[in-house]
């Protein structure tokens, strides 16, 4: 396909819904391997079933969906079983949450703000009426 040349894998972490999954979507579709990682604790409009009703029955091998925000994996992000997942990536794209652990996978990685991460989240008490 690339001459030989292996095409670069892409993570997603964080708000997967709003951005990540359809990047993902867009890049798969040009050839690169894009992979979203889905937290168990994500609500229902975070999740790519959100914006694809199919995906309700079931994710592709591309979008992992597991427990990556964990009491456990917020205070020593350092040894979340997610970063193992990251550091096979290529490059890591963290919304939300994201760069807690993307920070520690040891692979380029870029902060995407989609709304409330650069908002709400750095701001706690301002917003704890939320």
């Amino acid at each position: 396909m690339n001459g030989g040349v292996r095409p670069p894998r892409v993570a997603f972490i964080g708000n997967v819904a709003n951005t990540g999954y359809r990047a993902a979507v867009g890049l798969r579709a040009a050839g690169i391997v894009a992979h979203v990682l889905v937290s168990d604790c994500d609500a229902g409009p975070s999740r790519p079933e959100h914006d694809e009703p199919a995906l309700a029955a079931g994710y592709p091998e591309w979008i992992h969906a597991g427990p990556w925000i964990t009491p456990a994996s917020v205070l020593a992000p350092f040894r979340a079983p997610v970063v193992a997942l990251l550091r096979t990536f290529d490059v890591v794209l963290a919304s939300g949450p994201g760069p807690i652990w993307a920070q520690f996978a040891d692979r380029p990685w870029a902060f995407y703000v989609t709304g409330g991460d650069l908002t709400v989240k750095p701001f706690p008490w301002t917003f704890r009426h939320w």
